[in-house]
């Protein structure tokens, strides 16, 4: 992944002052509303942002999300009456379709006073249930915090999440029957049902050093983890990352604008070369219990977990793995009961670091596949030949046979699953 200390150094001091900078300091007016904007996930289509920012104000800005393998994506927007649009666009022909509209009305819980401004929607599989994200604020250094509210459309009703807790919960998620509400909180995973309020512990180690459903700095910034947990098909398990910390040595930011005396901010942050955080992933039921944990080869310090998902049925999970060095990139099948792993499919390349960005998709239970671009020839195993950028295989786990890889000229965000990412350039 990418050595530059410096840039990541530099961010860190952004965000620091973009989050602790008061009004009359150094910066412009100008400046600050940049930083607050950045940090509040607007350009980002993706976990951070869920494309609820300016384009809730008007068409045409913020991200969107892509849904029907590509053909479309939603996006949400002002409506005429001054409540919120859910609309579909077509990719091809730019054709918009209303999917949802509420009004101001209905968009103000009780006892709020107001609508909703929300940074991210969700939605139960049959529609029913909506989950809102409003009034985010950063945390963790870079993560950012919301409050959760979910408004059952049959009765109108609402459910705010995390009980009486005002610090904000991290990447809530509904259940794919609606019924409850996944989230962290203080590096904690909890279940939340939606309709009576009862609030389920799935971890409870989560400390300043062990940091379970979310990620570490630098897995953050190198591999793209944020939200590091996911609800089985069927509801009954979560599969999530868990980061251990505790050897890391620790970076020191100093703030001199807030008091009279310096605030000096300490946090883990491996450089080159030095102690990473130790990554597992563990499968745990949602309606609490022990955590199975799936048994990776290689030291958990020196190797790194760049994805992991449902394979495509509640009883396996697919992970990919990096070494340290990143020249191999291992695709794993673990069994959600005993935590044993099959190798699916492994990259390697000897000469130089793997550079990839890949997305995987489930056609059935029993047969997958991977769309990648690669900025170099790459040596396969299976099948052992030499291709190039871009290309598709077609993989059946049960078999462990693999189609050769077949050109696309898809973009990987557009297949219809969610990128698995691997960057290089910081080796260490």
């Amino acid at each position: 992944m990418r050595n530059q200390s410096f840039p990541r150094t530099a961010l860190a001091s952004l965000l620091l002052l973009a989050g602790l900078l008061p009004a009359p300091a150094q910066l412009s007016t100008n400046m600050q509303a940049w930083m607050r904007r950045l940090n509040s996930g607007e350009f980002s289509g993706g976990p951070r942002g869920g494309g609820g920012g300016r384009r809730a104000a008007g068409r045409g800005a913020g991200g969107g999300e892509w849904v029907d393998g590509g053909a479309g994506y939603t996006a949400v927007e002002r409506g005429a009456s001054g409540g919120s649009e859910l609309a579909r666009y077509d990719t091809a022909t730019g054709e918009r379709k209303i999917l949802l509209s509420m009004t101001a009305e209905q968009l103000t819980p009780p006892g709020l006073g107001s609508p909703l401004s929300f940074n991210e929607r969700a939605a139960s599989a049959d529609g029913r249930r909506l989950l809102f994200a409003t009034k985010p604020h950063p945390t963790m250094i870079r993560k950012t915090a919301y409050e959760n509210w979910v408004l059952d459309k049959i009765d109108n009703s609402w459910h705010k999440l995390g009980g009486k807790s005002t610090n904000g919960l991290l990447y809530a998620k509904l259940s794919p029957d609606g019924a409850r509400a996944a989230y962290v909180r203080d590096n904690n995973i909890y279940v939340e049902d939606v309709h009576s309020g009862k609030i389920t512990p799935l971890t409870r180690d989560g400390s300043p050093m062990i940091i379970n459903g979310t990620s570490d700095w630098v897995d953050e910034e190198e591999l793209d983890l944020a939200s590091c947990f996911v609800w089985s098909p069927d509801g009954s398990k979560i599969a999530y990352f868990q980061f251990d910390q505790s050897k890391v040595p620790e970076f020191s930011l100093i703030n001199y604008t807030d008091s009279l005396y310096p605030v000096i901010t300490r946090y883990p942050y491996p450089k080159t070369g030095q102690t990473n955080a130790a990554v597992r992933v563990g499968i745990v039921s949602a309606k609490g219990g022990a955590t199975r944990w799936v048994k990776t080869p290689g030291d958990p310090r020196n190797t790194y977990i760049a994805r992991m998902d449902w394979a495509g049925s509640s009883d396996e999970v697919i992970l990919q793995q990096l070494n340290r060095l990143q020249n191999t990139n291992n695709v794993f099948l673990a069994s959600a009961k005993t935590g044993r792993l099959r190798l699916m499919f492994q990259d390697r390349d000897d000469a130089g670091l793997i550079t990839t960005t890949v997305s995987s998709g489930w056609t059935t239970a029993k047969s997958c596949f991977f769309s990648a671009s690669v900025t170099a020839r790459r040596s396969l195993s299976p099948p052992g030949r030499l291709i190039s950028s871009p290309f598709r295989w077609w993989m059946k786990p049960t078999t462990g046979s693999i189609t050769p890889p077949r050109p696309t000229t898809r973009p990987s965000a557009i297949c219809g699953a969610p990128a698995w990412t691997a960057r290089a350039g910081r080796k260490g």
